[in-house]
């Protein structure tokens, strides 16, 4: 690849809070990539932890990591060694390089995810974004998840082209066409693929929402299509979903109550405003039944809710 030419340099952006546990197992991974012409950027977001030792260990060792730390927490965290929004936008925009991709500290990619990804962006130029098959890593292994949610909507049209997709789902043809799969698709995954930088960049959400992942992705698939390699290369972490309080979660992160009961409202809305009337409307029986679903997911945890707000006490994980 790229015989006649330096290789295309690739930003990885690390956004990390308290990640000891995978920090040797991540940083190692990316660094055994067969395509070498990569920096790193770790952005530790106040960490309490060793990630700060175990980041400035790597630095020193390799020149293409750049360890940043904040004093002050960015983005409230959402679950052991993951970030919020803030932090995932804070790595992108110091990316100046051709490409891009995010990586969680949980995440493994097998030796050659990047050249594999970079060679489908660099010889298709309608591709803006490349990632390739994933499946689940750890012990907590997470099969189907949302499928019940998509079975709802089969009285509409059947969907049997997801059953072969969990994680990532290719796209190609109109915005209307891509747009209405993903989001009946109903992943963020693809928003860890290797983009043209300066696309994804046009692509950055400022305010937390449920599904802000979701969001970036369909801004993403105005500018192009999103390819999928048929053969796993990149591992997700099972134990990585959060298990806190959806509710508590959500007013503590996201502030407002309102929000928190209306898990997917403001998802609702900004679909409304961004993928115009006539793809809205297309679709409006998705987004009834998206908001049933996180109906189901919130009313179980009112009285958990209610005890937090009046007595103050702190949810079980």
């Amino acid at each position: 690849m790229n015989s006649n030419r330096q290789a295309s340099k690739i930003c990885i952006g690390m956004p990390v809070h308290n990640g000891e546990k995978f920090l040797h197992s991540s940083l190692d991974s990316l660094l055994n990539q067969t395509y070498k012409n990569i920096e790193i950027i770790i952005s530790d977001d106040a960490s309490t932890d060793s990630t700060s030792k175990i980041c400035m260990e790597y630095a020193s060792k390799d020149s293409r990591i750049k360890y940043i730390r904040h004093n002050k927490n960015l983005g409230l965290e959402l679950y052991n060694g993951i970030t919020g929004l803030p932090n995932f936008n804070f790595v992108l925009n110091q990316a100046t390089t051709p490409y891009f991709m995010w990586a969680e500290v949980d995440d493994k990619w097998e030796p050659e995810f990047i050249e594999k990804n970079v060679y489908v962006l660099e010889n298709n130029p309608n591709f803006i974004g490349s990632i390739s098959q994933v499946s689940w890593y750890g012990k907590e292994v997470i099969h189907g998840k949302g499928t019940a949610l998509k079975n709802l909507l089969k009285f509409r049209k059947t969907y049997d082209i997801f059953e072969k997709y969990e994680h990532v789902f290719p796209t190609s043809g109109t915005y209307e066409k891509k747009s209405s799969l993903y989001l009946r698709f109903n992943r963020g995954t693809s928003i860890f693929a290797v983009y043209r930088t300066k696309i994804i960049q046009k692509c950055i959400i400022t305010k937390p929402r449920a599904g802000w992942d979701l969001m970036i992705i369909l801004k993403a698939l105005q500018f192009g299509d999103i390819n999928v390699l048929e053969e796993e290369l990149m591992q997700r972490f099972a134990g990585g979903a959060s298990t806190k309080s959806i509710l508590v979660n959500m007013k503590t992160d996201y502030g407002g109550l309102l929000r928190s009961f209306f898990l997917y409202m403001p998802l609702t809305i900004w679909c409304l405003k961004n993928l115009g009337s006539k793809i809205f409307f297309k679709n409006l029986d998705w987004f009834f039944v998206l908001n049933g679903y996180g109906w189901s997911m919130v009313l179980p945890e009112i009285p958990m809710f209610l005890k937090y707000i009046f007595l103050k006490q702190k949810p079980k994980e």
